[in-house]
């Protein structure tokens, strides 16, 4: 009998910021359909990097924000770029329904 080959995630929290070594790099590795990606913490300065929303829609991800970190950097609905929704931590990775994640931190 074999172990279970390693399934790579297709989701990704990012809490990591543009300037946190490596992230570009592990950034310009996803992509394909099916990519969901949650910002929290620090991973929100993505949203004012530029060209950043653009290389991960051209990725075919879903983006979401954290609600709550959103919240406490001063973001608003109002003020979320288009295509990029809300979640909070729990919802979002239960929507996952038990497929891996990966998760990017500084």
């Amino acid at each position: 009998m074999s172990a279970p080959a390693c399934e790579r995630p297709t989701a990704w929290i990012l809490a990591a910021g543009p300037e946190a070594p490596g992230a570009d790099a592990v950034l310009e590795r996803l992509g394909g359909p099916g990519l969901r990606l949650l910002l929290t913490g620090e991973g929100l300065a993505w949203l004012a990097r530029p060209n950043a929303l653009e290389q991960l829609r051209g990725a075919q991800a879903d983006l979401a924000l954290c609600s709550a970190s959103a919240r406490t950097q001063g973001l608003s609905a109002a003020t979320t770029p288009e295509g990029v929704r809300w979640s909070s931590i729990a919802t979002w990775v239960a929507e996952l329904s038990g497929r891996p994640f990966g998760w990017l931190a500084p």
